[in-house]
């Protein structure tokens, strides 16, 4: 009998209005990793060589496994018998890429199942922001706004806060991918555009049009047992750094007030 556990994967599949080379770039190198994935990267490309990327309080390197420019890239880690790996494979089709992911290696234990919850959900997001900056600002320089805030009540009542008329003010019932929306948030900003993903109570992605039509996400990822973060990201593309400050220091404000407020 083989000692080996079942094991699951993620998979998603996304068609992108931008050449195969394009978007090989924006998963291949570091820069471009950094206008839609990371808050920084570095790529040593080939096999053999790594993929480094930070956000705010983690970091991590991945070894290269498959490096064929403009068909597949692949970096993964052995643990154990199992090869935990990021597959992408790019088709291209008209003038535009058919963008395969494949995120295996997967435990199919219960105990993995917020893990795996989580990973999946976030990889909608961040092919959500992909999608979004090479369409609608591709090249354009990038500036991020990251607010990661730990939450110690249920992620419902948290996403009941922020999605309330003392946060961003949105009526998750009106929404859908796709749709449009339109509201004013608490902080005085006007929030209006395309919605890019809604799963209530775990995530939301819409454009801001008022910001150059920025992305702006919410999730609710683990960070350990037990332990649950808020993360407010906003992707603008072309804003002065001062305004992208500011808009740094109201939703801090606005997050940690929230989630911090005694229920």
């Amino acid at each position: 009998m083989s000692d080996e556990k079942p094991t699951r994967s993620i998979e998603r599949t996304i068609e992108i209005d931008a050449p195969v080379d394009v978007v090989w770039k924006a998963i291949a190198e570091g820069e471009e990793l950094a206008k839609w994935f990371a808050l920084d990267a570095k790529v040593t490309p080939g096999v053999g060589g790594s993929i480094w990327m930070s956000w705010p309080g983690m970091e991590g390197s991945t070894p290269i496994t498959v490096w064929e420019p403009g068909k597949r890239l692949q970096t993964g880690e052995q643990a154990g018998p199992v090869l935990m790996s990021v597959d992408w494979s790019l088709e291209g089709k008209g003038g535009k890429t058919i963008l395969r992911l494949v995120h295996s290696g997967w435990s199919a234990d219960a105990e993995w199942d917020d893990q795996y919850d989580d990973t999946s959900r976030g990889w909608a997001v961040f092919l959500g922001n992909l999608k979004h900056y090479l369409e609608r600002h591709r090249g354009a320089p990038c500036r991020q706004v990251i607010i990661p805030v730990p939450i110690d009540i249920p992620v419902e009542e948290a996403w009941s806060r922020l999605a309330g008329p003392q946060g961003l003010a949105i009526d998750p019932t009106s929404l859908r991918a796709g749709g449009p929306y339109a509201t004013t948030a608490a902080t005085g900003d006007r929030l209006e555009g395309v919605v890019i993903l809604h799963a209530p109570p775990s995530a939301f992605g819409a454009t801001v049009a008022a910001w150059n039509d920025a992305m702006l996400t919410l999730d609710f990822p683990g960070c350990g047992p037990g332990k649950r973060q808020c993360w407010l990201v906003i992707l603008t593309y072309g804003l002065p750094a001062e305004q992208v400050e500011a808009l740094r220091t109201r939703f801090s404000s606005l997050l940690t007030g929230l989630l911090a407020a005694k229920a």
